[in-house]
């Protein structure tokens, strides 16, 4: 008994370590970028895409990621794109704009 609770206990230190190790984002690792997203959008994808612009520098930490598409999100795509050169630098999230996001 003794054996298979220490045997518990060193796993739950080694899940929490290694999970510790693998990233700091709040998107999961996994996560793909794969719908179309513009201005007036709302929901989970567009949470990961204010989250990840933030994560890149081109969207304050100062405002929520809240998962509605408005005008500081649609700016910070408009910065992303033009850093990346990525033309028309309009701010909707189409396929070019979701191979930089994904990488």
């Amino acid at each position: 008994y003794l054996n298979s609770q220490s045997a518990a206990e060193a796993e739950k230190t080694t899940t929490a370590t290694v999970a510790d190790k693998t990233s700091t984002s709040l998107i999961p690792q996994d996560f793909v970028f794969y719908h179309y997203l513009a201005r007036g959008m709302n929901g989970l994808e567009v949470k990961y895409l204010q989250i990840r612009l933030q994560e890149l520098g081109y969207m304050s930490e100062d405002i929520k990621a809240n998962g509605i598409f408005g005008p500081a999100t649609q700016a910070a795509v408009i910065k992303l794109q033009k850093n990346k050169g990525l033309r028309p630098a309009v701010g909707f999230v189409g396929p070019a704009t979701r191979a930089v996001l994904n990488q």
